[in-house]
């Protein structure tokens, strides 16, 4: 049998979306890079670009088992001998078995993620695989290590790669109590929709009758003046799999900046109404020791307006240290519009209300206003293609790059929803395609790429180090940038 038709058969298919074996080769990362990447807490940062152990192809190489086992350790953020089961110290074996418990929690997650997320395949013998010892991780960490040609060696190599590179995040994720947000988040919307003695009864958020769908609540914001208000109120990413979304397709995915929006909110509201964010950012304040830090006008409103609301909340309790964030993020579509603030506030770990004040655990929030009668999100700037772009950049992370048949498919989902795309998956990958935020990988057939991906690598010194490939790649994307709006 062939080697294609044999990993086909084995459920190994992830090489068909690869068209340059260079890139997962050992000698392609440059061994003085790759050796910061493995033993980096927050990824390393060049010329204004981040990358992370997260954008490596090979996680294995050229390293000793003793480097291994530092490098784990630093990942993990415990000491060598934590990793040891069979020490003869009890607490020091009790603390490794903990660790591998947390190792094996990691791996389960990005397989699941890999393969129920992104649609994309793992064998049971990569999905299942699971360790509890030094030496069975050493094993496993060396499965990644380097591919051979045929017989499903790259396929293989790409599956343990990627099942790696997800569990990493997820331990990271770990570190950030991620399994506690979803409680601490389900507080957050109970006091701002639900009359309770913490609001005095006096919730943000009053809700209409049978108004809540999708995770969005309907209803009347409150204390803005005499008439009714009406607002559309959510609370996204707060699952497990979207803060695994999220994380994964950030360019600084272990590093700080990665988690300034892990409470992620959202009012939607007829933007002509005044008060609305001072109302709200100060209804926060007394809540939950809100601190807004930074504040962005994405095509909201004209300068004068946005001018008048800085001033307004400048002088507002929890917004006093506001200042304005002139970054974009490559996967908004340029017809996104939204005003932005972010900043910290306190929530009480893993939702618990007895828990002292003075034990709440601090967090990053993104709060999104969203104009609905001047720029809704519609078309290429819908909630849905976002998610799909996300999506689109992490393929490209663990990958290199995507078939068009797998974008075509995992693109369903954004076309079925008509309230607010309207578009076939056809459309939205001539779109995306057109607007410069995907590029056609050169020499291949029906190969593509997120186009942030590759400019960022192409930006790392010693992280494509194949002269022919980065050439060939440098004009597409080159190309691709031109495109943008």
């Amino acid at each position: 049998m062939a080697p294609e038709a044999r990993g086909k058969s084995e459920g190994l298919t992830l090489s068909s979306h690869v068209d340059k074996e260079a890139l997962f080769d050992k000698s392609t990362v440059a061994y003085d890079l790759f050796m910061r990447l493995i033993f980096s807490e927050a990824g390393v940062s060049e010329q204004g670009t981040t990358a992370t152990v997260v954008d490596l192809r090979t996680l294995a190489d050229g390293l000793t088992d003793d480097q291994l086992k530092r490098a784990v350790a630093t990942q993990l953020k415990v000491s060598v001998n934590e990793l040891d089961v069979s020490s003869p110290d009890p607490k020091i074996a009790e603390a490794a078995e903990k660790n591998y418990q947390r190792i094996n929690t990691a791996l389960s997650l990005s397989s699941k993620f890999i393969r129920e997320k992104l649609g994309l395949p793992l064998t049971a013998e990569v999905a299942n695989a699971r360790v509890n010892s030094w030496s069975e991780l050493l094993g496993l960490l060396k499965k990644v290590s380097v591919f051979s040609s045929g017989e499903g060696g790259l396929d293989r190599h790409l599956a343990y790669c990627a099942l790696i590179k997800g569990a990493i995040a997820a331990i990271e994720l770990g570190t950030r109590y991620a399994d506690q947000l979803e409680k601490e988040t389900d507080l957050l919307q109970s006091i701002t929709t639900v009359p309770r003695p913490e609001n005095k009864n006096m919730p943000l958020v009053f809700v209409k009758p049978f108004s809540s769908e999708n995770g969005e609540v309907r209803g009347v914001l409150s204390g803005v003046g005499a008439e009714p208000f009406d607002v559309v109120f959510e609370i996204r990413d707060k699952s497990w799999e979207s803060i695994m979304r999220k994380f994964l397709s950030k360019a600084q995915s272990n590093a700080k900046e990665a988690y300034k929006d892990e409470v992620a909110m959202r009012f939607k509201f007829d933007g002509r109404r005044h008060g609305v964010a001072k109302r709200i950012v100060e209804f926060y304040k007394l809540q939950f020791n809100w601190d807004a830090q930074k504040i962005a006008n994405k095509g909201v409103m004209n300068q004068s307006e946005f001018d008048a609301l800085f001033s307004d909340l400048k002088n507002t309790k929890g917004a006093r240290g506001l200042q304005i964030d002139p970054e974009s993020n490559p996967k908004s579509d340029p017809s996104f519009a939204v005003l932005q603030i972010n900043g910290k506030m306190m929530v009480p770990p893993n939702g618990d209300l007895n828990v002292p004040r003075r034990a709440w655990r601090e967090r990053s929030f993104e709060l999104q206003f969203v104009d609905t009668k001047r720029k809704p999100h519609t078309g290429l700037a819908s909630d849905a293609v976002y998610a799909l772009r996300k999506d689109v950049v992490i393929a490209t992370r663990l990958l290199g790059g995507f078939e068009k048949r797998w974008f075509l498919q995992h693109a369903s989902a954004a076309s079925m929803d008509v309230e607010f795309t309207h578009m076939t998956q056809e459309q939205i990958f001539n779109d995306l395609l057109d607007q410069g935020f995907i590029f056609k990988k050169p020499g291949s057939r029906d190969k593509y790429a997120a186009t942030s991906v590759w400019k960022d690598w192409l930006s790392m010194r010693g992280l494509v180090v194949d002269n022919k490939l980065r050439k060939a790649v440098e004009f597409e994307v080159a190309q691709a940038q031109g495109k943008k709006k």
